[in-house]
C-alpha cells in the first residue's frame, strides 16, 4: 500500500498545502510543481513545510511564523472577474492567530442563531443573513479563498462586482434584483465589521462604510382595488373573511392576525390596542397600534375566537396560525395557515399577480392617503410606523382622525356580505 502523503495537493493553486494549529500554509507556489505527480516538486514542498515546522517549534510562545522566500501574496485579479486567484503564501505573523473563513462564518451565523432562538432578532432575520453569507461562502469556495485576512478591499470589489452583474442577468439565468444585491453586501459588511471588532481582522477594508451602497429602481408600489377586494371575498370562508377584514380595517399582517390576544381587544367599544409585533423589544421605541375595529371586523372575531383568554384565533388543531422555527440544519421552517387560505381564495377569484396577503395593508393605506390627503401622518398612523414625526400624532390627535379613516375605509370596501359556504379543501387548508 502507497504511503499516504504529508501535505495536500491544491490543484487550484497548483501546489501543495498544510493545515497546521489553525492555520493553511502553501508550498512550492508560483508554478514550481508540474502537478500532482511531480515527485520533484513535491519534495521541495516537503523541504519547505519541514523548515517551516521546525521553526514554529523553535519559537511556540510567540508563535511566530518564518516567510518562506518568494512566495506571493494577495490577490491576483483578471479583468473578467471570473477567473480570480488567490496565492497568499505564507505570512508573517501581526501577533494575532490567522481565522479561517468558512470556521468564522459558521461561528457567527450560530452567533446569530441564538440571538433568534433568545427572541433577540426574528427567525426570518437570521434565516436572511444565512442565505446572504451562503452566497459569499460559496463564492470564497469558487474563487479558493481560506482565510478571513484575504478579504481585502481588491477582494471585496470582486465579488461587489459580481453582484452589479448579476443584477443585470435575467432571472431565469441566476440574476437577482438589486435589492437582494444590496441586501447581500449589507450583511457581508456586518460579517466583516464583527470580525474586527473581535480582532479576527487587522483593519476594516477601507471601502467598507460605503460598500453596500447600491442604486435601487424607484418602487412600484402595488395595491388591490376595492373591485378586487371584494371579488376575493366572494370566493372563500367566514374565517378567511375574518383574516381579510383585519388586513385591511388594522392593516395586520399573517404574524399580527396569529399574536392578537383578548387582552388587546376592548370588546365593548371595539377598539384594539397593542405594540406592533415586528418593533417588540424595542422598549419605549415600539410602535402603538391603535384601531377601531368595523362592525364586522368586531362580529366575526367574537364568532370565531374559541377562548377567553389568550390568543384569540388559533388553527382548528389549537395550533397557532403562524409559526417560524429554524431547523437542524439551518434552514427556516415554518407554518402560515393564512397565507394558505387567502391564496386559495386568490386563486379562486382567478387573480393571478405576485400580490400577497400583506398588500392588503398597503392598499388600505394607500386609499386613507388619497382620501385624506391634509393629514399626510394617518396613513404611518396605519400602518403603526415607528418614526419620531409621526409619534406626535399618537397624543395630539388621540386616533380620533383615525378613527374617522378608518369609517370611510369600512364604507369603500363594504365588506358586509354573507360569507359563502365552507369547502371541504378550505376546512383542510385552516387545519395546515
Amino acid at each position: 500500500m502507497p504511503r499516504k502523503r504529508e501535505l495536500t495537493w491544491v490543484p487550484q493553486r497548483s501546489c501543495w498545502s498544510k493545515w497546521y494549529r489553525g492555520k493553511r500554509y502553501y508550498f512550492a507556489t508560483g508554478g514550481v510543481c508540474k502537478g500532482k505527480t511531480d515527485t520533484d516538486g513535491y519534495q521541495q514542498a516537503l523541504d519547505e513545510w519541514k523548515g517551516v515546522k521546525a521553526s514554529l517549534a523553535q519559537d511556540q510562545q510567540t508563535d511566530s511564523v518564518i516567510a518562506g522566500p518568494d512566495r506571493l501574496i494577495g490577490v491576483n485579479m483578471a479583468s473578467d472577474y471570473k477567473s480570480l486567484r488567490v496565492a497568499p503564501g505564507i505570512r508573517a505573523s501581526s501577533g494575532k492567530k490567522e481565522s479561517d473563513l468558512s470556521e468564522l462564518l459558521d461561528a457567527y451565523l450560530e452567533m446569530r442563531k441564538r440571538e433568534a432562538e433568545s427572541g433577540q432578532v426574528s427567525v426570518k432575520t437570521y434565516s436572511e443573513h444565512r442565505q446572504k453569507l451562503e452566497d459569499f461562502r460559496g463564492f470564497c469556495n469558487f474563487k479558493n479563498v481560506e482565510l478571513v485576512d484575504e478579504l481585502d478591499e481588491a477582494y471585496l470589489d470582486v465579488y461587489r462586482a459580481y453582484q452589479l452583474e448579476l443584477i443585470n442577468m435575467k432571472k431565469a439565468d441566476g440574476g437577482i434584483s438589486a435589492v437582494t444585491a444590496k441586501k447581500r453586501l449589507g450583511t457581508l459588511k456586518r460579517f466583516i465589521e464583527w470580525a474586527y471588532e473581535r480582532k479576527h481582522l487587522d483593519r476594516l477594508p477601507r471601502t467598507i462604510r460605503t460598500y453596500a451602497k447600491i442604486r435601487l429602481p424607484d418602487p412600484a408600489p402595488l395595491f388591490y382595488t376595492p373591485e378586487e377586494v371584494k371579488a376575493i371575498w366572494n370566493k372563500t370562508t367566514q374565517r378567511t373573511h375574518l383574516y381579510i377584514a383585519l388586513g385591511l380595517n388594522c392593516g395586520y399582517t399573517q404574524k399580527d392576525i396569529a399574536t392578537l390576544t383578548h387582552e388587546m381587544i376592548d370588546w365593548e367599544t371595539g377598539i384594539v390596542r397593542r405594540k406592533r409585533h415586528k418593533t417588540l423589544g424595542r422598549g419605549k421605541s415600539a410602535a402603538l397600534q391603535v384601531h377601531k375595529l368595523w362592525p364586522i371586523t368586531l362580529e366575526l372575531l367574537k364568532e370565531e375566537t374559541q377562548s377567553k383568554t389568550g390568543l384569540v384565533l388559533v388553527g382548528e388543531n389549537g395550533k397557532p396560525l403562524y409559526t417560524e422555527s429554524i431547523k437542524e440544519d439551518g434552514n427556516l421552517s415554518g407554518t402560515d395557515v393564512i397565507r394558505l387560505a387567502f391564496n386559495r381564495a386568490k386563486k379562486q377569484a382567478k387573480i393571478e399577480d405576485s400580490r400577497g396577503f400583506k398588500h392588503f395593508r398597503k392598499s388600505a393605506a394607500n386609499e386613507i392617503e388619497k382620501r385624506f390627503q391634509n393629514a399626510p401622518h394617518l396613513s404611518s398612523l396605519f400602518l403603526a410606523h415607528s418614526e419620531v414625526s409621526v409619534k406626535k400624532h399618537y397624543v395630539e390627535s388621540h386616533y380620533d382622525l383615525l378613527f374617522e379613516a378608518l369609517d370611510y375605509l369600512d364604507g369603500l370596501y363594504d365588506l358586509a356580505a354573507e360569507p359563502s359556504e365552507e369547502t371541504e379543501e378550505d376546512k383542510e387548508s385552516s387545519e395546515v
